[in-house]
């Protein structure tokens, strides 16, 4: 009965309050904005629902913003200065092949829209440079659609002005505001941006910008230190063998080595628990052991355990999940319900990646071919995991694994009991839950 009152609360928030506050501040009348953003966000401590991990540091983003503009904001943030609009072209302007919308959030420009034509890819163009290829939902009702974000790290190395625009592998634009270009202002960009293109960086899937080729091959470097000393802890002290998946794991098998500019490591382990009620009780309960021997572990918007670093390693983590058997299929973030059985990854295989021990799935090709499809062995730069349509059946049943904020609340109540005995314990850090600003301290501690 309580979660039923936190939705309906919840909803009402998003429905009425917020909107009255975004309608007030896209009138001018930001006095009002900021009252109604500040009450969404004092309504949603008392919330025990995982929603709430989304819109935090967006409303409290607003309400800062709208604290901004009337000159009374204890915190600066450079993105309260960014604006946009759209502007007159010689481009053809075509209405058919799709539309688009652009807005500025706490994180960087969110970008979506529909694609109604017969190409398989979107392109994304800065300043006429084509930046990164998009993938869009290829059925059901929202075929075509796509979305998002150009982050903070693209945003900052942007020109101060520069011109955005949607096209399809024609050269058909898709229009956004009556316009196939809009002009992007960001007085604090440092213009760094196709200089960074020029030497290797890129716009990964998720929104970023990559480090340098030279710059990505040492970051992986220090991904495998990292795994190989979270690896040990987990065999010595919690009787598990880390393994490598997704993009890892097909790097190792497909290479020989990690994808080229693969900036991320991802691993899971194997639970002997049968649902996803009693694989989020064990979760936890590791998670609690590991931030107590030292590491910083944490979790992402949608309340998934569990994100791995430690002392050594600021400013990159592992991303670990736990891979468990039911219904005759195995289960594991992200999104993945596949016709794979337990022998299919215990005993786990020895590999060897840049010269270190790493773990495989017992029969890793199997996996991945599950997982990727017939065509794993060919390198398909567009591909997106987002892109693929999961049944929501699959969704509800992988979101049971995932932390409320009351576990959260409960697993940082047994530290804080704890902790007095191990000097060194790490942290546990909500992403969604840490404040926003001031932006050095959720920069130190969190990931856009």
């Amino acid at each position: 009965m309580n979660r039923f009152f936190d939705v309906v609360r919840y909803r009402y928030l998003r429905s009425i309050v917020a909107r009255a506050a975004r309608y007030y501040y896209n009138s001018g009348e930001y006095r009002q904005a900021a009252m109604y953003y500040a009450k969404c966000l004092s309504s949603l401590d008392g919330l025990n629902i995982r929603s709430v991990y989304n819109v935090k540091r967006h409303w409290e983003y607003e309400y800062h913003r709208s604290l901004y503009r009337l000159g009374e904001s204890p915190h600066s943030d450079p993105f309260f200065d960014i604006t946009f609009s759209a502007t007159a072209t010689e481009k053809k302007l075509t209405a058919s092949v799709g539309v688009f919308s652009i807005r500025v959030t706490h994180s960087g420009f969110f970008i979506n829209g529909n694609y109604k034509g017969s190409r398989k890819n979107i392109v994304v163009c800065i300043d006429d440079q084509d930046v990164m290829f998009l993938s869009f939902r290829a059925g059901g009702l929202r075929k075509g659609h796509f979305n998002f974000f150009l982050k903070r790290s693209v945003v900052d190395h942007l020109p101060k002005i520069s011109h955005l625009s949607l096209k399809d592998s024609a050269s058909e634009y898709l229009v956004c505001s009556g316009s196939v270009c809009i002009e992007l202002q960001v007085p604090h960009g440092d213009g760094s941006f196709h200089r960074r293109l020029e030497q290797g960086s890129k716009i990964s899937k998720k929104g970023y910008l990559t480090l340098t080729d030279q710059e990505v091959s040492g970051h992986q470097d220090r991904f495998l230190d990292l795994y190989v000393r979270v690896r040990q802890h987990f065999e010595e002290h919690l009787n598990k063998k880390l393994f490598i998946l997704y993009g890892t794991l097909l790097g190792l098998i497909r290479e020989g080595d990690f994808i080229k500019g693969d900036d991320d490591f991802d691993a899971g382990y194997v639970s002997f628990a049968d649902n996803p009620y009693d694989v989020k009780k064990e979760t936890m309960e590791l998670v609690i052991e590991l931030v107590l021997a030292g590491f910083t572990c944490s979790f992402n918007t949608n309340g998934r355990l569990f994100r791995i670093r430690d002392q050594s390693t600021p400013g990159l983590h592992l991303d670990v999940r736990p891979v468990w058997f039911e219904r005759d299929k195995v289960w594991l973030h992200k999104q993945a319900c596949l016709s794979l059985i337990r022998s299919d990854f215990l005993p786990v295989a020895e590999g060897e990646l840049r010269g270190k021990l790493v773990y495989t799935p017992a029969l890793p090709e199997k996996f991945l071919a599950s997982y990727y499809g017939s065509g794993w062995k060919i390198p398909d730069p567009s591909y997106s995991n987002g892109s693929q349509r999961i049944p929501k059946s699959v969704t509800r049943h992988l979101n049971k694994v995932c932390i409320s904020p009351e576990d959260y609340r409960f697993m940082l109540s047994q530290i804080d009991r704890r902790k007095s005995d191990y000097p060194g314990a790490g942290q546990l850090i909500s992403i969604g839950l840490h404040p926003l600003y001031p932006l050095t301290e959720y920069e130190a501690n969190c990931e856009w």
